[in-house]
């Protein structure tokens, strides 16, 4: 226990020192509005579409409060400059815009796709707003309580006890959706889980006091995802969280043979033990033959591997210059050709589901290199971090590489909300950790 200033008492969670309840009040009155904002998104993105579409509307206005407040007392945000991972995002915006010019989209598909792409932007505003560790350590406490309402949430929902705070239609549930509380689909929920239970575990590594809480919290995430949830995208992040907690908690010189041995192990485990588990993933393999031989473009695999043949073809076409911001769907149904709008549905908003496709079909060559040039920026912006901040958020970005291979979470509502605020805070929780390491001084935590 310790007193900070003002006398408020905390306990360390997860690794994080959060406020303990008889100081909780008094800590309350000194969180400014650009702190409850940021704690408002975290938590809201486990929770509704509307409340996440209200909290990133405040994120950005109260980034543009406060960024306007510093450019007229010449505060310059110096520790974003010398960030890689914000300039690669600058420069992907900038380039997005620039698109504009020789998009073929209508004017509103390619708002819109500007504007989902335009989450992006949530990392450096979070990196800008979190001025201090105890900023962050309020961020991440939040992702991680929203995380664990929902996860409470499914698992009373599988126990069959109605949740007064969880809407749902009358009639019988959709077995895919059952035990789904707030997330449009078991999708976004599992691959969420899934990346939630590798952030615990890295977090809660190194503070004995936490270790068995964030354990629990871990396995109740991955056992939610591999019982309960039928996303095969969740199924394989399960499987990455448990070999990179393994592999980062095992000498170095075993690593390259764990790395083999342990994931083949655990998949054959899962598919012997889980019945559902096994079904999936045969039935992945049934709809690979399928396109194989017909191919059928209707089942999720096959309308995948349709979708990322055509994009190889429209990136072949116009290589250089890509075709523009929200042009993906009508160059894709252009050459699907009559039958596009039967597969791909009226309207124009349709992607990949394969992320680096959908940014090379927009933007070119220049957009496969941002796309790899964001990830690579992550991992040497961590590269000073301490160690459970380190693993954790290069952690994540191996989960959203993966995920960005069969889904386009980047551009998607939800998941991708999810993955960019994760990202900004742990960014920030690192940053912040080594400032004083570094020549860079950003603001201070309570001065604004």
């Amino acid at each position: 226990m310790e007193s900070p200033r003002g006398g408020a008492s905390f306990y360390t969670a997860f690794g994080l020192k959060v406020p303990s309840l008889n100081g909780m009040a008094l800590v309350a009155l000194k969180l400014n509005l650009r702190v409850l904002f940021v704690v408002f998104l975290a938590l809201a993105v486990s929770l509704p579409i509307a409340l996440l579409s209200l909290a990133k509307a405040l994120l950005f206005v109260i980034a543009l409060i406060y960024l306007l407040k510093g450019l007229a007392f010449r505060q310059q945000p110096l520790y974003l400059v010398h960030q890689h991972t914000s300039n690669v995002i600058l420069l992907a915006m900038l380039l997005w815009s620039a698109s504009l010019l020789w998009s073929g989209a209508e004017p509103e598909n390619a708002l819109t796709a500007f504007v989902k792409h335009g989450k992006l932007m949530m990392i450096p505003i979070l990196v800008y707003l979190l001025r201090c560790r105890r900023d962050a350590q309020w961020a991440i406490a939040a992702l991680f309580m929203g995380q664990a309402l929902t996860l409470v949430s499914s698992w009373l929902m599988a126990f069959d006890i109605p949740l007064p705070w969880v809407m749902r239609a009358s009639g019988p549930a959709d077995p895919l959706t059952q035990y789904v509380p707030y997330a449009d689909s078991y999708l976004d929920q599992s691959i969420m889980l899934a990346t939630t239970a590798s952030l615990v575990w890295h977090l809660g590594r190194g503070h004995r006091s936490v270790n068995v809480w964030s354990k629990c919290l871990a396995f109740a995430s991955l056992a939610n995802v591999l019982i309960l949830m039928p996303g095969r995208t969740g199924y394989l992040l399960a499987i990455v969280a448990i070999c990179l907690a393994a592999l980062f908690g095992i000498p170095a010189k075993l690593r390259p043979v764990a790395s083999i041995a342990i994931p083949i192990l655990l998949g054959l485990a899962l598919f012997y033990t889980l019945p559902q588990f096994q079904h999936r993933v045969g039935q992945a393999a049934q709809e690979l033959e399928s396109y194989k031989a017909t191919p059928d473009v209707h089942s999720s695999v096959g309308a995948r591997l349709n979708m990322w043949n055509l994009s190889i073809q429209a990136i072949a076409d116009k290589p250089l210059a890509g075709y523009g911001i929200g042009n993906w769907t009508p160059v894709i149904k252009r050459l699907y050709g009559v039958q596009g709008d039967a597969l791909f549905g009226a309207g124009n908003g349709s992607n990949p589901h394969q992320e680096l496709l959908l940014w090379t079909v927009e933007l070119g060559a220049a957009g496969a290199l941002l796309f790899v040039g964001l990830l690579c920026a992550i991992f040497m912006d961590t590269k000073a971090f301490d160690p459970p901040t380190k693993s954790a958020a290069r952690s994540l970005v191996v989960m959203l590489f993966i995920t960005c291979m069969f889904n386009s979470p980047l551009y998607d509502d939800l998941m991708g909300d999810y993955f960019c605020v994760a990202l900004g805070i742990l960014m920030a929780l690192g940053l912040r950790d080594n400032r004083d390491r570094t020549n860079l001084q950003p603001a201070s935590c309570v001065t604004d």
